[in-house]
């Protein structure tokens, strides 16, 4: 989309040439007929090539590109100048041409010829349009300055109900160390310690569904029990091995063992493991506290997968460290928060997508894509609907589409 002086020339001269005659001209506050159609001819062209690159957020491509470009300049008016030099130096030249003519019809109406008035008319037409578009451009400008303001905004608060459950999770947490795992089993080793006759458990099972917040409270059990501790993997490491080895460090320092042993919630799933590695396990998870001066310390997600005998209370103390406090429903609901805003979704389209795809189903999916291509947010709407499976979460989609039609091009 271009504006310039080859704009105000008609193409075609013999139209203009046919009224170069003052006496062919009717001028009565309007135009010759022929002369106007010939005019608007040339301005329906220009709009009509604009139309092509036009956009359906109502704004054009090359109007919202050279719009981006002004939204970080501290010179906005140099700058400005520069992008659109052509464009200035088109409405001075022009401008000087209409007054000229305007100086002339005042004080000599009938010396001014027909081609004249058809420049005349063309120069207000292609001028004024010039000015509007400029000032269309500074119109964008400041659109994607308030967009990102609010998108700003929106995300501060969105960040701070987050930051809300952070502190809820924390002291969540510090309730299930100090008032689930130090009674039910750091107490034992620490009256252990002092020389109390206790009965320590073979193994301990800490139960949650997100095995990395297992390890998590595993990692600082075996930090606070401070005892002598391993880490293995039943699938890599001897188990007998390493208990005979923790034996031998309990004779030596009269220290209990505390071992964390990955994946052993698998080697007693009958769906993972054989029957004969079950059996082997359950004999070992019975002695391992008498014989070896060790627990064992491992974690499940769902016990009900695991074999019964393997994880009854003679070989096994279960330890439910799922807070009070549910951490996932909780974010899931401030997202909803968030997406139930419909300003939060249409001003900030990539947030509200990447929510979407957090809490679809309690799946993180991960989708990359170009935060300024609209074909490629199409996209990950797409794909949320196709795996959005959390219930309730479909109505949002409606949202997204509004979003998107109205709000695509402030995607920075």
């Amino acid at each position: 989309m271009r504006i310039s002086s080859d704009v105000c020339v008609f193409a075609n001269t013999n139209k203009i040439q046919k009224f170069n005659k003052p006496s062919n001209l009717n001028f009565k506050s309007r135009y010759d007929d022929e002369c106007e159609t010939s005019i608007f001819d040339v301005v329906d062209e220009w709009q009509r090539n604009m139309q092509i690159e036009e956009s359906s957020s109502g704004y054009y491509q090359d109007e919202i590109t050279l719009a981006r470009k002004l939204i970080g300049e501290d010179n906005l008016d140099k700058r400005r100048e520069s992008i659109y030099a052509d464009r200035y130096r088109v409405l001075k030249e022009e401008k000087a041409v209409l007054d000229g003519f305007m100086g002339r019809a005042i004080f000599g109406l009938l010396t001014v010829g027909a081609s004249e008035v058809v420049r005349a008319r063309d120069v207000a037409n292609c001028s004024s349009k010039a000015k509007k578009w400029v000032d269309k451009i500074e119109l964008i400008r400041l659109d994607l300055i308030n967009a990102r303001a609010n998108e700003t905004a929106a995300d501060a608060s969105n960040q701070n109900r987050l930051n809300d459950l952070r502190v809820k999770y924390v002291q969540a947490n510090a309730h299930i160390k100090e008032n689930v795992i130090r009674p039910k089993f750091l107490d034992l080793i620490q009256a252990q310690k002092e020389g109390f006759q206790v009965e320590i458990p073979n193994c301990v099972m800490f139960v949650n569904k997100d095995d990395n917040v297992s390890e998590q409270f595993i990692n600082w059990t075996m930090r606070e029990a401070n005892v002598n501790s391993r880490k293995i993997d039943i699938f890599e490491d001897d188990l007998l091995d390493t208990l005979d080895s923790a034996e031998k460090n309990y004779q030596n320092t009269g220290r209990w063992n505390l071992i964390y042993v990955k994946n052993m919630d698998k080697a007693i799933n009958p769906n993972v493991s054989d029957m004969s590695v079950i059996e082997s396990m359950k004999a070992v998870m019975t002695l391992t506290a008498q014989d070896y001066h060790t627990t064992l310390i491992f974690s499940a997600c769902d016990p009900q997968q695991l074999d019964e005998i393997s994880i009854e209370p003679n070989r096994v103390k279960k330890i439910d460290i799922t807070p009070a406090f549910d951490i996932d429903r909780a974010y899931k609901e401030t997202m909803l928060d968030g997406l139930n805003n419909e300003e939060y979704v249409k001003n900030s389209p990539l947030c509200a997508i990447n929510d979407m795809l957090t809490i679809s189903g309690g799946e993180k999916y991960k989708l990359d894509f170009d935060k300024s291509n609209k074909k490629d947010i199409e996209n990950a709407r797409e794909y949320l609907v196709k795996h959005l499976t959390f219930s309730g979460l479909q109505r949002y989609i409606s949202i997204l589409n509004k979003a998107i039609e109205n709000a695509w091009y402030i995607v920075g």
